[in-house]
């Protein structure tokens, strides 16, 4: 998902991380028995917690929604109880449906704080989990996985570490972020470090308690309102109060390959990805089977095709190197191999999106089930760790 007019998105609550030591457990020891379906999403911790609601019954929704709620926990530099989550529904039988929460007004604070949107995502994934959820697992069975990825811990791995390095200028920037983030001499904590939040944790346990209406009725969110009110945000606690509006809309669709893509409409990056693959329609099907250069190549100039708001793919790609062609011999090397000028103009390409005033920091889960159900949820803070302090 993306920002939306420019503002920045929402605060991260609970606070965010906070190193130790430790090894990973035995994880695959714990495991339950792979159920019928498949879970990909950002980080292991998220995947396993998809796999685990899976193996216990719940439908791809049920699994998306917890693996999306670790993702906040595990990978804050992406997601978070404060941010927005787009989700999109696909049964085998049926109408599919986008699930997300129209635009609302951004509280504004003086003293330069940045301007926040209201937080959505607790909705959003609680709506989809009433309409659409098995009905075989709890609210608080779905928050579960993501109160003990904070409470037990994950390793800080190669990505989440980057994170930290490239925004610790905007991290040292707020006292309890230092505490929450970073080692207690404000160095940043290395690859492989255990990271827990007991804090988040707790809040967690609320919200498995409260419900996804938790932040905006009960204890945490009057505790939240007199947190912002002390950074200057007037009017949080009514702010805060105004639920999200949560509404199903239909998706678009276009065609790959002869398959029918469904993907959310704007505001959302739904447009970008019926571009760019109708770009890639005209790469030779060999071209994107294999990691490596004519792969890279191909979806590089794909994606920066569907984020243009060219309409002529000709002049887009005038000046630009040739697209390769693949050509290996039998022991993986390179051999010559001839390279169009540009690839065939797309069918009809869809229309440029607008994609002024976006963020591009975003992270994702897709689930499928047994039953043939696709869920595919985009989490956002419309930038790393939102708006950079912790309440």
């Amino acid at each position: 998902m993306v920002g939306r007019g420019g503002m920045v998105l929402p605060f991260i609550l609970a606070g965010v991380l906070t190193a130790g030591c430790g090894g990973d457990g035995d994880r695959d020891a714990q495991r339950p028995p792979p159920p019928g379906g498949a879970v990909s999403a950002a980080t292991p911790e998220a995947t396993d917690a998809g796999v685990r609601i899976l193996a216990l019954g719940g439908n791809a929704v049920d699994a998306a929604v917890a693996a999306a709620l670790v993702l906040g926990a595990a990978e804050p530099s992406e997601s978070g109880l404060g941010g927005h989550a787009v989700l999109l529904v696909g049964p085998r039988e049926g109408e599919a449906a986008v699930i997300h929460a129209d635009e609302a007004q951004a509280l504004a604070a003086g003293g330069g704080e940045p301007a926040l949107e209201p937080p959505s995502a607790l909705a959003v994934l609680g709506h989809a989990w009433e309409r659409h959820g098995s009905g075989n697992l709890s609210w608080e069975e779905l928050v579960e996985p993501a109160i003990r990825a904070a409470e037990e811990g994950w390793l800080l791995g190669r990505y989440r570490h980057r994170m930290i390095v490239r925004e610790y200028p905007r991290l040292l920037g707020d006292s309890l972020t230092q505490v929450l983030t970073l080692n207690a001499d404000r160095s940043i904590p290395t690859e492989g470090t255990r990271i827990t939040n007991p804090a988040l944790a707790a809040t967690l346990r609320a919200v498995a308690e409260g419900g996804p209406a938790t932040l905006t009725s009960g204890t945490l969110a009057s505790a939240l309102a007199d947190a912002l009110e002390a950074r200057g945000y007037g009017g949080a606690a009514a702010w805060l109060a105004r639920p999200p509006d949560v509404r199903s809309t239909a998706p678009i669709s276009g065609q790959y390959r002869g398959r029918t893509v469904l993907t959310a409409p704007e505001p959302f990056g739904g447009p970008v990805v019926l571009r760019a693959l109708a770009f890639l329609e005209s790469a030779p099907g060999e071209a994107l089977r294999d990691p490596g250069l004519p792969r890279t190549a191909w979806m590089a100039e794909a994606l920066g095709w569907g984020r243009s708001r060219a309409t002529d793919p000709d002049a887009f790609l005038a000046g630009l190197p040739p697209l390769p062609l693949p050509g290996a011999d039998t022991l993986g090397r390179s051999a010559p191999a001839s390279t169009p000028d540009r690839p065939p103009r797309p069918a009809a390409p869809p229309p440029a999106p607008d994609t002024s005033g976006r963020g591009d920091q975003t992270t994702h889960v897709s689930v499928l089930d047994g039953a043939g159900t696709a869920v595919a949820v985009t989490l956002s803070l419309g930038r790393p760790y939102g708006a950079g302090f912790m309440a």
